[in-house]
């Protein structure tokens, strides 16, 4: 005990307010983190001849958990969160806000801290650690498709612009201020392909552009500024996936399409490391939603995503069912599927190639209706596209969000009734 050891008063002073402080701080950030605490009670020490008189006033005071002051040096107060309903009610509320119920509290608490109760759930019974494991693919894959030498040609190349850009902001006529946006748009471009390696991006296709007026012998002349930016993609769930919103959204629709896609790969974790971009012009131009394996990355339009009835989380689900079916660099053995279970896979799926495909026997559940007439929307394909758009549908269901829009257990229950043996391999497959 200190009081009968030779300490430094200072030394024991520093030692007893750093060990409470923490103690408070911890306190504070974990009532933040729970959105059904209301506030904090001060617990004094109460002894006599040693508590304060400021203590003693504060006493069972409940303070907001945003605004509560720590304890004075030396001090041995306590601090108590404070949750004003019983556990069953804050059960039946937490259980009607994931079934799909309207709660703006809880919304607003999945938009600041989900992400930080989420990612402890993601190795889920496992020792697996699928977020360092897709974290570590995503890179791996980037490297493998740009080197230094991709990097410096783009940045010589919006050098030159900006050089360039310096070059036209001193002509006659010339927009000054257009002249300085362009240029900090192609700095800012510059220090991305600088620091590439810090950040999940693609390189477009096309350069960006931006046209300069100023005058010239012959008048008026409009001049183009061709310059490259690599579009970063934002880790979510600490490499769990990146995305990208390329299309225009309200910070309520990326909200509500980010839990959408946070509740799918939490079940199916061989997605991991995956890019996702929300593009409605890719959308448009493809016309289909899609999983492309060279870039590993699914591209959906904001629409689909958002969408409450017959597509919503359903395409998300399809096309993150893509990833493990497509990959083919079996080293990941977590995340790809080995040629053992592609097999199983086939030789379960050929009595429904030969029900649905060949007899045409009619499928009364529309959610099959692609995979099973997919020939009738894109020409004859053979038997292993059949395999993949079933497995992508299958791992669809079975990842499917626990939400009103998307009503997992019924879902569950037409899977049985239709494909009972494709349900059970599949929920093996991701561990469900």
């Amino acid at each position: 005990h200190l009081r009968h050891k030779k300490v430094d008063y200072n030394a024991m002073r520093l030692a007893r307010t750093s060990i409470n402080h923490a103690y408070q701080t911890a306190s504070i950030q974990a009532s933040n983190l729970n959105p059904f605490v209301e506030g904090i009670e001060w617990q004094s020490a109460l002894i006599h001849g040693r508590t304060c008189e400021l203590c003693r006033e504060r006493h069972g005071k409940v303070f907001p958990k945003d605004d509560i002051p720590l304890d004075h040096p030396n001090g041995l107060c306590a601090m108590l969160p404070v949750i004003e309903k019983s556990l069953d009610q804050v059960a039946e509320e937490l259980r009607s806000w994931i079934d799909g119920g309207e709660d703006l509290r809880l919304d607003k608490w999945y938009s600041e801290y989900g992400e930080y109760f989420i990612r402890d759930l993601i190795t889920n019974k496992s020792e697996v650690d699928y977020a360092k494991l897709g974290r570590k693919i995503a890179f791996e894959r980037q490297r493998k498709q740009y080197n230094d030498g991709d990097m410096d040609f783009y940045i010589d190349m919006n050098k030159r612009e900006l050089k360039r850009v310096k070059r036209i902001s001193e002509f006659e006529g010339v927009d000054k201020k257009k002249c300085e946006r362009i240029k900090r748009d192609i700095e800012r471009a510059i220090e991305k392909f600088e620091d590439y390696e810090k950040h999940i991006f693609e390189i477009p296709s096309e350069p960006r552009y931006r046209t300069v007026k100023y005058e010239g012998f012959g008048g008026i002349v409009k001049d183009k500024v061709y310059f490259y930016e690599p579009i970063i993609y934002e880790e979510k769930l600490d490499g769990m996936y990146f995305v990208n919103f390329k299309s225009r959204a309200s910070k309520e629709e990326k909200e509500e399409i980010l839990r959408h896609i946070d509740k799918i790969i939490m079940k199916n974790k061989r997605a991991a490391g995956v890019k996702i971009k929300i593009d409605n012009t890719e959308i448009k131009r493809r016309r289909a939603c899609y999983y492309t394996p060279l870039e590993d990355k699914v591209v959906i339009g904001t629409m689909d995503a958002l969408n409450r009835g017959w597509r919503g989380g359903k395409v998300i689900g399809h096309e993150l069912g893509h990833r493990p079916h497509s990959m083919t660099d079996t080293s990941y053995e977590h995340l790809a599927i080995s040629k053992e279970d592609k097999k199983e896979w086939e030789g379960l799926t050929e009595k429904y190639y030969q029900k649905y495909r060949i007899q045409k026997e009619p499928m009364k559940w529309r959610r099959f209706d692609y995979p099973i007439n997919a020939e009738d929307y894109y020409g004859d394909r053979n038997k292993e596209h059949f395999y993949s758009e079933m497995w992508a549908e299958v791992t669809s269901v079975v990842t499917s969000p626990d939400d009103k829009w998307h009503d997992r257990e019924e879902e569950t229950k037409r899977l049985k009734e239709y494909f009972p043996d494709l349900k059970e391999f599949m929920e093996k497959i991701y561990g469900l």
